[in-house]
């Protein structure tokens, strides 16, 4: 079956999935900030959250960027995300998730 189209209302919507995601993220780092015990899943989030925030940051410049097609977004907006699990969530591949010491090179 063939996947719907990407517009920019359902990109927007996945976007802000995304943002909602790393804001959680952050918060859990309060134990880092509160002189709590710090693990090396915590202190990993801080590099992956701003990994993360660069390539939203990337795409929003890239949809910024396509004038006059409200109706559809083009695809290669994703093709730059490096991060795998992220550019799945994007496009709307729910089966794709990261495992914890799962590494995307670059």
């Amino acid at each position: 079956m063939p996947a719907a189209a990407l517009t920019p209302s359902l990109l927007l919507s996945r976007l802000a999935d995304e943002l909602s995601r790393q804001a959680e993220a952050v918060r859990e780092l309060h134990s880092i900030v509160e002189g709590g015990p710090v693990s090396v899943t915590a202190a990993q989030t801080i590099d992956i959250s701003s990994q993360h925030l660069d390539e939203i940051a990337g795409i929003l410049r890239r949809l910024a960027s396509q004038n006059g097609k409200p109706e559809a977004v083009d695809e290669d907006v994703l093709a730059p995300v490096l991060l795998s699990t992220l550019r799945a969530r994007l496009a709307g591949d729910h089966g794709e998730t990261a495992t914890s010491g799962d590494v995307d090179f670059f």
